[in-house]
Formats: C-alpha cells, structure tokens, sequence
C-alpha cells in the first residue's frame, strides 16, 4: 500500500535533518583539518593584505561568487523542506476523494 503523503513528508524532513547534521559535521571536520594542520584564517586574512589589488579583488569576486550560490542552494533546500511540510491548519485532517 502506498504511504500517505503526510507519512512521506514526515519521512522526507528526517531525512533532511539528518543531511543537514551530516553537513554540520563534515564542516566542523574541516574545520579541525585546517588548524590542525596549522591554518588559521587570521593570519591568511592578514597575508591576503599583503596581495596586490587587481589579485585581491580576484580573490574577492570568486568569494562573493561561491556565497551567491550556496545561498542560492539554501534557498532552494528551504523551498523544498517548506514544500514537504504539511501546513499546520491541514495536518490533521484526512485526504478525503473530491466528488
């Protein structure tokens, strides 16, 4: 028998939390990488002053390039979590046929 969808919709959202904790870990994994291995983003933002101009604004336009989309990403992630939710005045109530 197939799931209902308010069934499914609970299924999708914890399979999202758990990606989004997943993602959580592997950034904070990364993170440990990088002062492990002794980078720390002070100093390389103080090194990056030392760059010239036309290279540092190189630097900045693919930085501010990647933010665009991984919010752009985001975004969508959230559009789609809000889309699996069932509304909360709905959530209740039975799928009944439409005559």
């Amino acid at each position: 028998m197939a799931k209902q969808p308010e069934e499914r919709a609970v299924e999708i959202m914890a399979e999202m939390d758990a990606l989004i904790r997943s993602c959580e870990q592997q950034i904070e994994q990364g993170r440990e990488f990088y002062r492990a291995s002794g980078i720390d983003p002070e100093v390389l933002s103080a090194a990056a002053q030392n760059l010239p101009e036309n290279r540092r604004r190189e630097i900045q336009e693919a930085v501010d390039r990647d933010m665009r989309e991984i919010e752009e990403e985001v975004r969508q992630a959230k559009l789609a979590a809000d889309h699996g939710r069932p509304s909360s005045g709905k959530a209740g109530r039975k799928m009944r046929p439409m005559i």
